[in-house]
């Protein structure tokens, strides 16, 4: 079977690495809405937004609605926050909002999430998947 190929010219593993040493969580680096915000600020980190108009993590109390981005289907393999390629939970926000789905979240980076919006529950084992991300195949 052939991996599936993301159109991911909007960003480089650069930018992406860029982003996160910004304060950026891992999926906002890799999502295309962030990257074009980027473009939109003239490159300026400080003044970069995300173009989506309801997209929100779970700091914010959402699971990323909007997400555009080579993650799409397999949010729940990493942390939101730290791409962390094993996390023992998926979470999902406690009220109904479009697009729910279940992300990630590593034990570091649970207490961010407990505060009782959320739904946690222990992740299962994984199946793993080759993608292919600009040019580079990976296996998640």
């Amino acid at each position: 079977m052939t991996p599936p190929v993301y159109a991911v010219n909007t960003f480089t593993t650069e930018s992406t690495i860029a982003a996160r040493e910004n304060g950026f969580s891992f999926v906002c680096s890799m999502c295309v809405r962030l990257h074009e915000g980027h473009k939109m600020a003239k490159g300026n980190w400080d003044r970069t937004r995300c173009t989506g108009s309801h997209c929100v993590g779970p700091l914010g109390g959402g699971c990323y609605p909007e997400y555009a981005g080579p993650l799409s289907e397999i949010l729940m393999r990493f942390c939101f926050m730290c791409g962390d390629e094993n996390p023992r939970h998926g979470i999902s926000p406690n009220t109904f909002s479009r697009n729910t789905q279940i992300i990630g979240c590593c034990d570091e980076h649970l207490g961010l999430v407990m505060d009782g919006s959320f739904d946690v529950r222990p992740t299962g084992t994984r199946r793993k998947q080759k993608v292919r991300i600009a040019g580079h195949e990976i296996e998640l």
